[in-house]
């Protein structure tokens, strides 16, 4: 996980790079991370909508949209680095 982070960080510096053989597990990771987000997010919204009074206000159209939102913040923190990665290594 140390090294995960690491290398996350790192796609933002301007001369980290990484291997294919890195990226790929990398990348394997980050669909890791997606899945456990996506779980997490899931779990936190519908606690949310069955345990609070948010339940009876809140319509079908609101949940969608905050699951769109959701969806796309954490596609947006796991595979940002990756693509940034790949295109590193794409220019290389």
């Amino acid at each position: 996980m140390q090294g995960y982070l690491r290398d996350y960080k790192g796609a933002f510096q301007r001369g980290y790079k990484l291997g294919w053989k890195r990226w790929i597990m990398f990348s394997l990771k980050s669909v890791l991370l997606f899945i456990v987000l996506y779980i997490a997010i899931c779990c936190f919204q519908y606690a949310l909508l069955f345990y609070t009074p948010l339940y009876e206000h809140v319509t079908v159209n609101e949940v969608q949209l905050s699951s769109l939102l959701a969806i796309t913040l954490m596609l947006l923190i796991s595979a940002m680095p990756s693509i940034i990665y790949l295109v590193k290594l794409s220019f290389r």
